[in-house]
């Protein structure tokens, strides 16, 4: 092979790979899919499965104020404002996953779910997080979701009255804060379709064995 035959054939080979570069970069996802979410839906009634939970919403309630079995009050306590409303979700959670502990001398090395650190309602392009003032909600600070256990409880959410007017929004649950490549519970709601009583209790925070 002559020299100008050899700097043609390496000519060739490097176009193919630079052909071959630019398929691969269209055909290759973005790296917003990288940090995809990964959405389960479930109505209320049904139950929603991840890898570390499942969670059914067992009802929606509305009121103008709520407590809790601790004496704490809405309406004593203060709220965001005197056209505010809550939007109760009572719900039923099942932990399922077990990861190891960063200190394995501590728990035989596995440590409980943690709390849902995504527990919001999204509705008319704003987001909303469950309180954490009623002291025996699921929203509170330190709830976890042990392996092989059923935890039922209701999160308390302050919204503004004005949401009840709206025909759509949903209730977002993940374990982590921002899901990203991380799993999360999706319900959709109503408000325009709640009644609203003028009190109505936070449901105290119950953990048992899973059956």
């Amino acid at each position: 092979m002559t020299g100008r035959a050899r700097a043609a054939t390496a000519w060739l080979a490097a176009a193919a790979l630079i052909a071959a570069g630019w398929i691969v970069l269209q055909v290759a996802p973005g790296p917003e899919v990288y940090w995809e979410t990964f959405y389960r839906s479930a109505s209320i009634g049904e139950t929603a499965a991840t890898a570390k939970s499942r969670v059914t919403v067992l009802e929606v309630r509305a009121a103008e104020a709520v407590s809790d079995s601790t004496g704490w009050r809405s309406d004593v306590a203060g709220s965001a404002g005197n056209d505010s409303v809550w939007i109760l979700v009572d719900l039923e959670v099942e932990g399922r996953y077990r990861e190891p502990d960063p200190d394995p001398g501590l728990d035989e090395g596995l440590y409980d779910i943690a709390p849902f650190g995504m527990r919001d309602i999204e509705a008319g392009g704003e987001s909303y997080r469950a309180s954490e003032r009623p002291q025996q909600s699921l929203g509170s600070f330190g709830n976890s979701y042990p392996f092989d256990t059923v935890t039922t409880g209701t999160l308390a959410f302050e919204v503004p009255a004005d949401v009840l007017d709206l025909h759509d929004a949903r209730v977002v649950l993940a374990h982590t804060g921002v899901p990203s490549l991380e799993e999360a519970i999706i319900v959709p709601l109503w408000p325009s379709g709640l009644d609203v009583a003028a009190h109505a209790a936070v449901h105290d925070t119950i953990t048992e064995p899973a059956s």
